[in-house]
């Protein structure tokens, strides 16, 4: 049988595979299947209770309430209310006090002051869910590899390889979901990104600052070809709910209208899925810990 001892040996190789095929997806045709997300979430769900094994029926019950709680945002359920924006708006309300309100309940009431996996989930799935409506998290899978990932592995307060410094053994930081450890490193490093940027532009003779810190040049007719944003010359742009086809479709017709116009070359933005700087950010994490941690107890 399974020893908890190996567990987080397990929930890392199951994590980093499916964020593997996530990335691969994302990286050839911009689309993750909700089914991948699905499909990690139940797995974490079995390890979750597995590591839940001897609690009391309702550590385990507040396991599934969580699950579920995830699971709601990769099911279209919202198909079955048709047009009724106000009624799917609702149901989420709902849905979200509901578990909020039972969060809440559990940790003052019914298990004061213990801290539970149950927490860790919920709170990564509604930080998740606010970062993407407020834009900070561009694509739905960049949220749902965040909520997914709370599931498999809610937190790891030592990682693998290097442990944390002494100054920051004990660290708040080391509690906080392993989702948010992810977060964290994936934002810190894509900041090498301009620096990319700016290496490859200087190679190919490009000195106009500061776009060669965020964009390329290319010639127009790759435009269609290419997974970017058109910057300049400024035409048509496109919309965060747009789906592949419809960027596609976007570009081809941006193309026609700068080859009308004479534009041989244009300036673009490279459309760099942040579900790899997740992927990587989850690595690191696994490997090194929270890099914000480091920061603070190196600096």
């Amino acid at each position: 049988m399974l020893s908890l001892e190996a567990l987080p040996a397990l929930e890392a190789v199951v994590l980093m595979v499916a964020l593997g095929v996530a990335s691969y997806l994302d990286w050839r045709v911009r689309e993750v299947p909700d089914g991948l997300w699905i499909l990690l979430t139940l797995v974490g769900a079995i390890l979750l209770e597995l590591g839940s094994w001897g609690e009391s029926p309702l550590v385990l019950s507040l396991n599934l309430i969580a699950v579920l709680f995830v699971l709601e945002h990769f099911l279209p359920w919202e198909d079955t209310l048709g047009d009724h924006s106000w009624a799917i708006l609702g149901v989420e309300v709902a849905i979200y006090a509901a578990v909020l309100g039972s969060s809440a309940y559990a940790y003052l009431v019914l298990l004061p002051g213990v801290f539970l996996p149950f927490y860790e989930i919920v709170g990564m799935v509604v930080l998740a869910r606010v970062l993407f409506e407020v834009g900070a998290l561009y694509g739905g899978a960049d949220a749902k590899a965040l909520m997914a990932a709370a599931v498999v592995l809610p937190v790891l307060s030592s990682p693998f390889l290097v442990g944390y410094p002494l100054p920051a053994q004990g660290s708040v930081l080391a509690l906080l979901p392993f989702a948010f450890t992810m977060l964290i490193n994936g934002g810190i490093l894509t900041l090498v990104v301009p620096l990319v940027l700016l290496v490859v532009n200087l190679r190919r003779g490009e000195r106009s600052f500061p776009r060669i810190l965020h964009m390329v040049r290319i010639p127009t007719e790759e435009l269609p070809r290419r997974f970017v944003w058109l910057r300049d010359p400024p035409l048509e742009s496109a919309s965060r709910d747009d789906s592949t086809e419809e960027d596609q479709a976007l570009r081809i017709r941006q193309a026609e209208k700068l080859r009308a116009m004479g534009v041989e070359r244009v300036w673009v933005t490279p459309q760099l899925p942040f579900l790899i700087s997740l992927t990587a950010g989850a690595l690191v994490g696994l490997l090194m810990g929270n890099l914000l941690i480091w920061v603070l107890a190196i600096g």
